[in-house]
């Protein structure tokens, strides 16, 4: 027949456990602590009575503050890791207007345009548009820009000597552009250095089927600051686009003028049309017809 024999270690509050044996347990009434002595010192064997507990004489023996197989883990070689793919297939996503539009293997009118030089020029049918008698510039507002510098193919800055006040937009129109069908695509925008806009309006004036004044892109009320703009005008833009309206309201990245408003700047305006152009026909353009002495020099 079985005994019933109750074994009970040595216990108490922890601050009279006292020095334990060697292999004697001590377990603390108070904190729910339990150690085993050396005979000299009482090592900690559970913090307490919960599950799980870390001890950190145990797990972070060297006293780093670091679990030590973290620490061991943050040493392993790339080849060393087991389990980790052979490939890394990319995410799925899609595009939007922001990238070139592909068919069959060909780019429709889409020239890019970097940071500091604007690609494409051999078909930008703006190339030298202060200079042919076709075309008509004009601007309104306050904040005026030297336009002449918008169409000669550099892509040096112009910048507005006032800034731009609330209400009062500056408008640029450029008039007599080809009448040629953007079927094959193209693209519109500008490029700059500093004090881009961030408000803006672009407008075409199309001729096709008595369109009239289309929108293609509107962030008038919405802050977008823009250093390059492109818009590929294919698919959704197609049309005989003969007017061109820029509508720029403000610069959130421009410097104040003395009045507070933001001023702004461009280097380039452009819109490559390759069914309006040849390659480089507006390049050195010579004007039709009698000239001045200042436009033989190009001045």
């Amino acid at each position: 027949m079985a005994l019933k024999t109750l074994i009970q270690i040595r216990r108490g509050l922890e601050s009279a456990l006292g020095v334990l044996a060697a292999g004697e347990l001590g377990y603390c009434t108070d904190t729910g602590k339990l150690y085993i002595g050396t005979g000299s010192v009482n090592m900690l064997l559970v913090a307490s009575l919960s599950t799980g507990d870390m001890l950190k004489s145990i797990y972070d023996t060297n006293n780093n503050g670091k679990v030590d197989y973290a620490q061991t883990a943050d040493s392993v070689a790339w080849s060393g890791i087991a389990g980790k793919p052979d490939v890394f297939p990319p995410a799925g996503h899609t595009h939007d207007d922001r990238y070139p539009v592909l068919t069959n293997g060909a780019v429709y009118g889409l020239f890019p345009s970097t940071s500091s030089t604007m690609l494409g020029n051999e078909y930008n049918i703006l190339l030298n548009a202060h200079k042919r008698k076709e075309i008509t510039i004009t601007q309104t507002g306050t904040a005026k820009i030297d336009t002449d510098s918008l169409f000669d193919g550099r892509v040096t800055p112009t910048y507005s000597t006032l800034g731009l006040p609330a209400g009062t937009p500056t408008v640029i129109t450029i008039e007599g552009l080809p009448e040629a069908h953007t079927q094959t695509g193209g693209v519109i925008g500008w490029t700059c250095r500093y004090w881009y806009p961030s408000k803006y309006k672009i407008e075409v004036y199309d001729t096709y089927n008595a369109a009239g004044w289309r929108v293609l892109r509107d962030q008038s009320m919405v802050d977008a600051p823009a250093k390059e703009l492109m818009i590929p005008l294919y698919p959704n833009f197609q049309g005989q686009f003969t007017k061109i309206r820029i509508t720029i309201y403000d610069s959130s990245v421009g410097t104040a003028d003395a009045s507070g408003n933001r001023r702004f700047g461009l280097s380039e305006v452009f819109f490559c049309h390759p069914e309006a152009a040849t390659v480089f026909q507006y390049l050195d353009y010579m004007p039709s017809g009698p000239i001045s002495w200042n436009q033989l020099k190009g001045v």
